[in-house]
């Protein structure tokens, strides 16, 4: 199902960053589309496109905004590798973008890919069929931009970046702005363009913080000796092997409890996000 979507999004992406052409040929739009096409498991568009199909038949019709979103992340992941940030050299087994060309270009084509982003979104917007259509896709890039920015997962970009000793509980707001922010951008965006109700998105959002609780967890788990051995700050480090499993398990219940409120109050389809869920948590991990 997850390689269902990802396929489509492939897709989608091929198509539109074929189609970019700058004002005038430079390597900037090489590096772009080099951040863009290599790889990645495409789970924030696909997230989008799930969300988007609990309300429609068909999911093809919100791809500019599944499009909007993994050059959001895209762009998050080239300034994330940059020296001043995390000084990482590969990305997917792959160069990262200022060492596959330089640091300047590497800087201009994030910011060329977030401004994308919202270009491609606001060119289907507006497209839209009548006024109650246009204000779901405002709305939707509303969230979206909310999520993305400042309020969301620039400021757990900055926590991370920051030399401080952070409490557990600092580890957690952060996990929620810098991964759960940008789920949440996905899944309620998807939701607005389906026609959700206020207290839908509510739950929506509150499913959106619990995967991404258990993805950063699961990660944390995943990097625990490594992390370990650098005195790197997480939740696993902090909390121990055996506990961050049983937070990750305490977030599989609670995520599942949300879809269950979503399918049974409110005649949702939720089974793509539960395979999600346990997809995320993995088979071992999860309780039977």
């Amino acid at each position: 199902m997850i390689n269902k979507y990802k396929q489509l999004v492939e897709g989608a992406l091929l198509d539109y960053m074929g189609g970019l052409r700058a004002a005038q040929h430079t390597i900037l739009e090489d590096a772009m589309k080099y951040a863009v096409l290599s790889g990645g498991k495409r789970l924030r568009p696909s997230l989008l496109l799930m969300s988007y199909g609990m309300y429609a038949n068909e999911v093809k019709s919100a791809l500019p905004y599944a499009i909007g979103i993994e050059l959001i992340h895209t762009y998050s992941l080239v300034h994330d590798d940059l020296p001043a940030m995390d000084n990482d050299d590969y990305r997917r087994g792959l160069q990262t973008v200022h060492k596959k060309f330089d640091e300047a270009t590497a800087i201009l084509a994030g910011d060329a890919l977030l401004t994308q982003a919202f270009q491609c979104m606001l060119e289907d917007a507006a497209k839209a069929e009548g006024v109650r259509d246009l204000q779901s896709k405002i709305e939707a890039m509303k969230v979206i931009s909310l999520r993305a920015g400042l309020q969301g997962m620039i400021t757990g970009q900055m926590i991370d970046m920051e030399q401080a000793r952070l409490t557990l509980e600092d580890l957690e707001f952060m996990y929620s702005r810098k991964t759960s922010d940008l789920f949440a951008a996905a899944l309620q965006g998807g939701a607005i363009l389906g026609g959700a109700s206020g207290d839908e998105l509510n739950l929506i959002g509150r499913f959106a913080d619990t995967l991404g609780m258990a993805f950063q967890i699961r990660d944390d788990l995943q990097d625990y000796h490594r992390d370990s051995v650098m005195g790197k700050q997480t939740i696993a480090v902090e909390v121990g092997r055996d506990e961050a499993e049983i937070l990750m398990r305490e977030m599989w219940q609670r995520g599942m409890d949300i879809l269950e409120t979503l399918q049974g109050d409110y005649g949702l389809k939720t089974q793509q996000l539960r395979e999600v869920l346990d997809f995320i948590v993995g088979e071992n991990i999860s309780p039977k």
